[in-house]
């Protein structure tokens, strides 16, 4: 997989209308009225409510794994990465307009250590040395891991039959691309089926474990003329979790989904569908 396989994003989910859109606004200094106010840096509110957070995907890989830096609490248009402190890695959000509303907002950037070693991970403010949210990431040495098995096929977990992953697996760059189909909460907007892509994926421990993201595109037309769905662009594509697949043999396979703080929201136990 190219190292900068993945660009900066800005991610929103489905629209919510009782929610706020992040905005920015100059900060209001106290002054003499003989005086100019002090120009200050812009200040971030999160959106909705929602946390700040930063995760790093994977957080433990090899010298030369590209990382994804997901960020959420606000939609950036672009982020800097600071490392004039040792031992950190600062992710700074930059200024940008609003993003469209919705529940989880996110952004990502990728990163890619060739030292070995730990850093802290934090998130900044422009023009400010406080830190928002952190995280860490290690790096290890030795080579990159190839894959011990082709993941290529159609996989599922006998106990959610009816739900199942596409795995599209290239052996001569052992990059991976799946499809997660799975069903929703009952209440709108999340009711009913859903697809998710799985990208940026890595491998890990010997080629027995692949990390990477679920992601989700969403988009809405005014007239559909089968069964009220049909293609379009999509207005995003929205940070749902972070997977990690460990392989147990050319057949079966555990799947387990995390949410950005690193909190397990389930696991599946896959086998491959054998035609």
């Amino acid at each position: 997989m190219a190292t900068r396989a993945f660009m900066i994003n800005c991610w929103s989910a489905t629209a919510i209308a009782t929610m706020a859109i992040m905005h920015l606004s100059g900060v209001q200094a106290a002054a003499d009225p003989q005086s100019p106010p002090t120009p200050a840096a812009p200040t971030f509110t999160n959106y909705g409510g929602i946390p700040w957070a930063i995760a790093v995907v994977p957080k433990s890989a090899p010298a030369g794994t590209p990382r994804t830096i997901v960020v959420t609490g606000s939609c950036p248009s672009a982020f800097t990465l600071d490392q004039s402190v040792a031992g950190t890695l600062g992710v700074r959000l930059a200024p940008g307009g609003a993003c469209p509303p919705g529940p989880v907002p996110s952004g990502s950037v990728t990163f890619t250590s060739n030292t070995v070693g730990s850093l802290r991970v934090t998130l900044l403010f422009p023009g400010d040395a406080a830190t928002i949210a952190e995280t860490s990431l290690v790096t290890t040495a030795g080579a990159r891991p190839k894959s011990t098995v082709n993941l290529s096929g159609m996989w599922y977990d006998p106990a959610t039959d009816g739900s199942g992953i596409s795995f599209h697996h290239n052996p001569a760059s052992d990059s991976i691309f799946g499809t997660w189909f799975m069903y929703g909460v009952t209440t709108a907007p999340r009711q009913g089926s859903r697809w998710f892509s799985l990208q940026g994926f890595q491998w890990l421990e010997g080629g027995a474990v692949l990390e990477g993201l679920a992601l989700e595109a969403t988009g809405r037309s005014a007239q559909c003329e089968i069964a009220n769905s049909c293609p379009r662009a999509a207005d995003g594509v929205n940070f749902r979790a972070s997977v990690r697949v460990t392989i147990r043999d050319a057949n079966n396979a555990k799947i387990e989904a995390f949410d950005v703080f690193g909190t397990s929201l389930f696991v599946s136990n896959l086998r491959r569908l054998v035609f």
